[in-house]
């Protein structure tokens, strides 16, 4: 009995063994799990990650990319602009030159410088409604009107040379005819003297006809007794100034009716007249102090004209007595009073 115990003792247990080998494949199995959970987890994050990175990245590329196209259509629309005012200011400069151009071709052709005169008011026109485009961008109106001035170049073109086939023309006909007119200024120059010696002989005539007047003699003058006139020189004491005279026989002179106008012109430099009495004198309209009809056949006259003050009395200083006839002044006299 005492040599088997040992034997026994040394012995494994079967059931034992089974058991701890199968703890293990448990933990290993679930160690493994573990791992292949958390490697799957993280491959997950990963790709949520790259695919947020990617969204940023095409949004930041396209408003990137919206903002280079704004900022070209930008700077396009400013080169335009630019383009669109330089070049209506170099067809608003062409329009000057082309209006100037006109001017300078009028002349003595009244139907021709019509012509140019309405060309030149539709180049107004266009000039005008150019200048409304103060703001203009816009490369289709100004081409419109740089074909204008293509049209009105053409015009302005074909009445320059109209014009020098006109003065071609002209040229030709003042040659033709220049010994014509070396004719005509002999028989220009022959007609002048002839007129100059008629209006010679007119004026002599003119100046036989015009009458005269001598023995002129003014005076201040009081009624007395019985209508008698006194002569006075105190101012105060007058009624009347006194105008006698004798015209001159002149028998190149018409006869007939003639007026006889006396102006009497105050110290204060005004003419005694009621302001109503006017006579023509070298065309113009001048005020008298009396007129007084003559029957002239002649021979010589003696006349006598008196003036009253209209004005109240007389005032001291010195009076000028004129005689006029026929439009002429054919006496002056002056009088003093005191």
């Amino acid at each position: 009995m005492a040599e088997n115990t040992p034997k026994q003792s040394g012995r494994t247990n079967p059931v034992n063994k089974p058991t701890t080998t199968a703890k293990a494949k448990t933990t290993a199995t679930k160690t493994t799990k573990k791992a292949s959970s958390g490697a799957s987890s993280e491959k997950g994050s990963n790709k949520v990650l790259l695919i947020i990175t990617c969204i940023l990245g095409l949004t930041t590329g396209f408003f990137g990319w919206q903002f280079g196209v704004k900022s070209s259509e930008l700077t396009t629309a400013t080169e335009v602009k630019e383009q669109a005012l330089s070049e209506k200011d170099q067809i608003k400069a062409q329009f000057d030159l082309q209006l100037a151009e006109l001017e300078a071709m009028k002349g003595d052709n009244a139907e021709m410088n019509e012509r140019i005169s309405q060309l030149q008011e539709e180049l107004k026109t266009a000039m005008t409604e150019l200048e409304g485009f103060r703001e203009m961008g816009d490369l289709e109106s100004i081409r419109r009107y740089k074909a204008k001035y293509y049209s009105y170049k053409k015009q302005v073109r074909s009445l320059s040379k109209r014009v020098k086939e006109l003065e071609a023309q002209n040229a030709q006909l003042t040659e033709e005819n220049s010994g014509l007119k070396v004719n005509l200024k002999d028989e220009k120059n022959r007609n002048q003297r002839l007129s100059n010696e008629n209006v010679d002989l007119n004026d002599k005539v003119s100046m036989g006809s015009v009458l005269s007047t001598y023995q002129l003699s003014v005076s201040g003058v009081k009624l007395g007794v019985g209508d008698k006139e006194k002569i006075k020189t105190k101012a105060k004491k007058i009624e009347k100034i006194r105008t006698c005279f004798t015209l001159s026989a002149n028998k190149i002179t018409q006869k007939g009716m003639k007026d006889v106008f006396v102006r009497v012109v105050g110290p204060d430099d005004k003419v005694l007249t009621d302001g109503g009495s006017n006579f023509n004198y070298k065309g113009k309209s001048i005020a008298y102090s009396v007129k007084d009809e003559l029957d002239y056949k002649g021979e010589a006259e003696d006349m006598c004209l008196r003036i009253k003050n209209p004005f109240g009395e007389f005032e001291a200083g010195t009076y000028r007595i004129e005689v006029y006839i026929d439009g002429n002044k054919i006496g002056e006299e002056n009088l003093r009073l005191n």
